[in-house]
């Protein structure tokens, strides 16, 4: 039999629900099946990422905003175990990522070489306490500050 005769994709997401807010990056992952003739499988998760506009807001310069480094909020949040914190960077560069408590003491902090674009770094809730934390991004440049919930 010629199994290849007969060849069939399917695609579905795994994450089917979206919620959806335009200055956030989201990503969804789909799963993709492919079916031979003689009933053989194969299949392959892939994740996409989209990203926010990098304008979009009344009188805003696309390029100017592409110029500056972005720091997003985390997703989730508020969260139990673990988040990701994005954010964009108009060059390659060094940047530490810095997680403080609300009597300003670092908590967590991450050095490093980023690329150019989006960055995404991932956290656990290890060495972190429950309750509302500052995150903050320094480049030689610039430096960007926001708020997240870890709760119990």
């Amino acid at each position: 039999d010629d199994c290849w005769v007969k060849l069939n994709w399917s695609a579905f997401s795994n994450n089917p629900t979206i919620n959806f807010d335009p200055t956030m990056p989201i990503s969804i992952t789909v799963t993709f099946v492919a079916t031979d003739g003689c009933g053989n499988k194969a299949s392959m998760d892939a994740t996409f990422t989209a990203l926010p506009a990098m304008g979009g807001m009344a009188g805003s310069n696309e390029d100017e905003a592409a110029d500056n480094l972005q720091l997003f909020q985390n997703q989730p949040n508020p969260f139990k175990n673990e988040t990701s914190i994005s954010f964009y960077l108009p060059e390659a560069s060094k940047a530490t990522l810095s997680i403080y408590d609300l009597s300003g003491k670092l908590l967590k902090e991450i050095e490093g070489d980023y690329n150019q674009g989006f960055n995404v770094e991932e956290f656990n809730r290890s060495d972190l306490q429950a309750g509302m934390l500052y995150y903050q991004l320094s480049t030689a440049t610039e430096t960007a500050t926001r708020k997240m919930i870890l709760l119990d």
